[in-house]
């Protein structure tokens, strides 16, 4: 292939009236990359930021959760007393244990346990 002749209107690659142009050029792309980057390290401190406000906001609410829970158990035990429940039980009917599966006594299967670990 032939050589293209070189255009008289525009300067070559090495004319030193490119050079200060191209500087500008790498210049200003460097600036934008430096300033893309900065943005995204910005955007990701942010996230980061957020996600452990929102685990000890979470934190938090589970703790006064827990402090409600605690309040109710101490007073549900404050208001029910042993012959209460034997009184409340009574009314049910009368008390049995509960059988086990298979109509075993819980004797027998302790026995059985018992003579396995031997």
């Amino acid at each position: 292939m032939p050589a293209r002749p070189a255009n008289p209107d525009r300067p070559a690659a090495g004319d030193p009236a490119m050079q200060g142009r191209s500087t500008f050029a790498k210049v200003g792309v460097l600036i934008a990359a430096g300033g893309v980057i900065a943005c995204a390290l910005l955007a990701i401190r942010q996230q980061r930021l957020q996600a452990f406000h929102e685990s000890a906001a979470s934190q938090l609410r589970l703790r006064q959760h827990e402090e409600v829970v605690f309040k109710l158990r101490a007073e549900i035990a404050e208001r029910i007393q042993p012959a209460e429940v034997r009184r409340m039980a009574g009314q049910i009917g009368p008390l049995r244990t509960i059988g086990s599966p298979g109509g075993a006594s819980p004797t027998a299967i302790a026995e059985g346990a018992r003579r396995e670990g031997e």
